[in-house]
Order: C-alpha cells, then sequence, then structure tokens
C-alpha cells in the first residue's frame, strides 16, 4: 500500500472512491478530526493586497456573499487571536506569519492535511479489506472490478449466459470491454 501525500488529490478525486459527501463527512468517516476557521475571501482583490495587509482584517471584511451572513463574533476573535499568536512566533518558527499570504497558507493547510489523512486511512482500509491498492485505479467501480476479477476463477466465463467452446471468443470480447458502473458505498 501507497502513502498518499497532500498533492497528490483533491478533494474531488476523493470522491470517486465515495459515495457523495461533504468534506467535514469524509474525515468524520475515516475518523480525522477537523478544524476550521475563517477567510475574508472577498475582500482582496489579489496577492499582493494581502502581501501588505499585517493586521488581521475587520469583522465585517468576513461576510459571506454566498451564505449572506457574517462569520460568528467568536469563530472571528478565535481566528484573530490565532493570527497574531502566529505574528508573534520568532522569526525561525515554520509557523511564523507576516502577513495575510501566511493567513491564507494556514487556512488552506486546515482542509488539505486532514483530507490527505483521510484519503490514506480510507485507501488503507480498501488494501486490508481486499489487497488491492486503489491508487491504480479512476475510481470505486473501477477498483471494484478489479477485486471481483481478483476473486473470480479466470478459467470460468464472465457471464453464466455463455457457455464455453463455442462462444470462448464472444465471452474474452465482454470481459475486455467490461468497465465499472454506478457504485454507492455507505
Amino acid at each position: 500500500y501507497l502513502s498518499i501525500s497532500t498533492d497528490d488529490f483533491v478533494f474531488k478525486d476523493a470522491l470517486l472512491f465515495t459515495s457523495p459527501v461533504s468534506l467535514s463527512v469524509y474525515l468524520k468517516q475515516n475518523g480525522i478530526e477537523e478544524k476550521k476557521s475563517i477567510f475574508p475571501y472577498t475582500y482582496f482583490g489579489s496577492i499582493e493586497e494581502m502581501e501588505k495587509q499585517i493586521e488581521f482584517p475587520p469583522h465585517e471584511a468576513f461576510y459571506s456573499e454566498l451564505k449572506q451572513e457574517n462569520v460568528s463574533e467568536e469563530d472571528y476573535l478565535e481566528a484573530k487571536a490565532e493570527y497574531e499568536r502566529r505574528q508573534n512566533l520568532p522569526a525561525s518558527d515554520p509557523d511564523k506569519i507576516d502577513n495575510f499570504v501566511g493567513w491564507l497558507i494556514y487556512y488552506n493547510n486546515l482542509d488539505t492535511a486532514p483530507l490527505a489523512k483521510a484519503i490514506d486511512a480510507s485507501f488503507g482500509n480498501f488494501f486490508s479489506i481486499f489487497g488491492m491498492d486503489p491508487s491504480f485505479c479512476i475510481s470505486l467501480p473501477g477498483y471494484s472490478q478489479k477485486c471481483q476479477f481478483q476473486m473470480y476463477d479466470e478459467d470460468a466465463p464472465l457471464s453464466f449466459s455463455f457457455g464455453t467452446s463455442k462462444q470462448d471468443e464472444l465471452r474474452e470480447l465482454f470481459r475486455k470491454s467490461l468497465f465499472g458502473g454506478l457504485v454507492n458505498c455507505f
């Protein structure tokens, strides 16, 4: 089984190996703790603006146009305190933040690092149960097909409706043309 790094997958790819779920549910399914924070999505127009932003933006900057609401005062104060704590770290500390670009990196890592752990756990479970590494497949249906063929007698016909000898060619044609279909795992 191969361990997965953060850069290898995005959540969209991970969803190809599970039923449709949110990131929060996917993390919970795989026993990974989620830590959330806040980001002012529409406050900045460029990276250069974030580089110039030294102080934590005002509470109003975190208003979400999408949700039509602002973050809670509690979430805002918690994020601001974390930002200021990281600003006050020694220059040699890898968690030090000098400007809001540092906060963007921190914020993004709150999702990507747990996601990588959840994918690692999920794929580890697949491997321990089926003895096959799912990272060599495109999706759960493809993985399911490989697992089925691994357990299937290679000499047996793929479909019971095709007998041996006269229909060997037809059976092989179907066997080579099969691809996974809709699969839901709950």
